[in-house]
């Protein structure tokens, strides 16, 4: 039994949260950015369109699988962006 349960546990991939900042807003109606994590670019899309991060915004970066070849999302900012940021993102 143990030997199933640590296989299974081994397979269990998890996702990874790191620290990026925005280069670009590719496609604000989807919420689409352009982000650079170290010496990376990457597209990362933001939990809610309606919240827009301007450029040199730090962002947390949720990153599936903890692969950073798969989809990225936007989980918010480092930093409080003022209290619209904070209105419009709950709603």
């Amino acid at each position: 039994m143990q030997i199933i349960s640590d296989k299974n546990i081994s397979k269990t991939e998890y996702g990874t949260t790191i620290q990026g900042n925005i280069v670009e807003c590719k496609d604000p109606s989807i919420g689409r950015y352009l982000v650079k994590y170290q010496d990376s670019l990457m597209e990362a899309y933001s939990t809610s369109p309606s919240v827009q991060y301007p450029k040199n915004t730090s962002v947390y970066l949720f990153t599936t699988n903890g692969k950073l070849g798969e989809m990225k999302i936007i989980l918010g900012s480092t930093k409080q962006l003022g209290s619209n940021y904070i209105e419009e993102y709950m709603g």
